[in-house]
């Protein structure tokens, strides 16, 4: 499959830039209390919507996004990279998904972030900040998206399988918001640190990956 070709000095400074606004945030929310009445406001506004039907699709995305669906998927596609000895492939799946989620699991330890306590429609026993759904579905359907452009030929195909991703990764991130477990701040976070560590895998590969593409 053939690499893209992106620079890595471009996508160190995503990764870079990623990294500063997850920071700015962290502290901005967690230690000064920012944002705090807009998170809620968006909360109140999104219950509004709230119907048998969403429910029932907003339940689905956010199964799609969740640790027990992504993570799994995640380890097959990397038994079976690595029987294939496609070496510089799976590790960009296992340094970037459980990167990202070993980071993301750890920031949720430092920040101590409580979950939203008013009328959740499903029950989450971890903290809040920053959203796992979201760190796991922006960097897993990222890789999916990266390769996949890879794999086309096409300026329409590429722009469609970009739309598709931000559709997943937001479908999912709203789904968080809408059954009453995070903030929006939450996804925030972890859409930022999620594309920190897929511009940081990405970054790698494209500098040491398979050298047949090149």
């Amino acid at each position: 499959m053939p690499l893209l070709n992106i620079s890595f000095s471009r996508l160190f400074a995503g990764a870079l830039g990623a990294l500063l606004l997850l920071v700015g945030l962290t502290v901005a929310v967690n230690y000064f209390g920012m944002f705090a009445s807009l998170d809620n406001s968006i909360l109140q506004f999104i219950y509004g919507a709230r119907g048998p039907m969403l429910t029932k699709v907003f339940l689905a995305l956010t199964f799609l996004g969740g640790a027990p669906v992504i993570l799994p998927i995640t380890v097959l596609l990397a038994i079976v990279l690595f029987y294939k000895k496609e070496f510089a492939y799976f590790l960009l799946f296992m340094g970037t998904m459980f990167g990202g989620a070993a980071f993301a699991f750890l920031l949720k330890i430092l920040v101590h972030r409580a979950r939203p306590s008013f009328f959740p429609l499903v029950s989450e026993d971890s903290f809040s900040f920053p959203s796992g759904h979201a760190t796991l579905s922006i960097a897993f359907f990222g890789l999916i998206a990266y390769l996949a452009t890879g794999a086309v030929k096409t300026r329409t195909a590429r722009i469609n399988i970009f739309f598709i991703w931000l559709f997943l990764v937001f479908g999912i991130g709203l789904s968080r918001l809408y059954l009453g477990v995070h903030y929006p701040t939450d996804i925030l976070a972890g859409y930022l640190t999620g594309f920190l560590w897929l511009c940081l895998g990405i970054g790698f590969f494209e500098q040491l990956g398979n050298k047949r593409f090149r």
